[in-house]
């Protein structure tokens, strides 16, 4: 009876139909290589046919996750939660990913232009990205987008099958799409499609990781506005040579060296006690990121969102030697982003220079 097509008045009617076949995806377990799943019954997918690819040619696909609360304890840190959203901001979109662990922070990217969808995607590269840099043995995503989730489960081998096309078109975001099915062949993925309309009432802590991963996708306004005015304050700063220009910061533009610090609050503000400051070496332009903790996940987070993100990524990073700066984790990622860090002994004013 799912072969004929469904009468529609307007594009919510698609919309929710196209969440019911999804659901009932779900249910029916498709990608089953042995058998041909229920999706090809609905929309007349040729799933059950291998299109003459070889089994070294298929492509990897994610298996379903279990609930959040019957993961082994031991496994929860392996766990993060993807959301991506969009909005108008001016004449131009503005979307936003965000990552959150049940265990950690949340990771954030932001940028002008595109879809929500586009930003759910760019929220599982993030995923992958910690998974990957941390060396995960696994990796449990737990998304409220039945695009994603489907995409993962199944749809990724529909459309290398069909050479990443769909009736004779290109699918959408086609090279993201590719990249992430490569990345899924090096890593096992387990995907779990969480319902984001929940009572509270009935909300179970997967609920909950989720509705806060949700209000870190959130695009806020306010910082949407304070960072228009920091690009243009950047701008203005790039065409001004500093009187204390010289020495050894002359070979650097503007960007490229940086000095870096925290600072302790006198009490804690909103959960944070910490500010990591970020100094720029040939203008003195000071960037500020509050956390709860000094500690070197922080750190990059800090600096990938305060200044590789709006300034660019950097040359040369100073700091002192302790154990937040100096570690395994923060060396790894500057030499993949080819960075100098270059560190001194603490509270010493003449090697800390402007940061103090």
């Amino acid at each position: 009876m799912f072969k004929e097509k469904v009468p529609s008045i307007h594009h919510a009617t698609d919309a929710t139909w196209s969440k019911w076949v999804a659901l009932i995806t779900q249910w029916a377990q498709i990608g089953n290589p042995n058998r041909p799943g229920i999706l090809e019954v609905i929309t007349d997918w040729p799933e059950g046919k291998d299109f003459g690819m070889s089994p070294e040619e298929e492509v990897t696909r994610a298996e379903e996750a279990p609930p959040y609360n019957k993961l082994p304890e031991n496994e929860k840190q392996y766990t993060l939660f993807t959301d991506g959203s969009c909005r108008i901001v001016g004449k131009h979109q503005r979307w936003k990913a965000a990552v959150w662990s049940p265990t950690r922070r949340v990771t954030e990217a932001a940028e002008e232009g595109e879809s929500s969808q586009f930003a759910e995607m760019k929220a599982i590269q993030l995923a992958l990205d910690i998974a990957e840099r941390e060396k995960w043995p696994m990796l449990y995503l737990y998304t409220d987008s039945w695009m994603v989730a489907n995409a993962l489960w199944g749809w990724l081998q529909q459309w290398k099958r069909s050479n990443w096309q769909h009736r004779g078109k290109p699918i959408w975001a086609a090279e993201l799409w590719q990249g992430i099915a490569a990345r899924l062949e090096k890593l096992v993925v387990k995907v779990r499609h969480v319902d984001a309309h929940v009572p509270k009432s009935r909300a179970t802590e997967e609920h909950q990781n989720n509705q806060q991963v949700d209000q870190a996708a959130k695009i806020d306004m306010a910082q949407v506005i304070h960072e228009c005015e920091t690009r243009t304050a950047i701008k203005q700063a790039k065409r001004v040579k500093p009187l204390w220009y010289g020495g050894r910061w002359l070979k650097y533009k503007y960007g490229e060296a940086w000095q870096i610090d925290y600072i302790t609050l006198p009490q804690t503000c909103q959960g944070k006690r910490y500010i990591l400051t970020m100094v720029e070496a040939t203008t003195r332009w000071l960037e500020t990121y509050p956390v709860p903790h000094a500690t070197a996940w922080n750190t990059i987070l800090g600096l990938e969102k305060q200044v590789l993100r709006q300034h660019g990524t950097a040359e040369r990073i100073e700091s002192d030697n302790r154990t937040h700066f100096r570690n395994n984790l923060t060396d790894t990622w500057a030499k993949e982003h080819g960075i100098e860090w270059v560190y001194h002994i603490p509270y010493h004013a003449p090697a800390s220079g402007k940061i103090e």
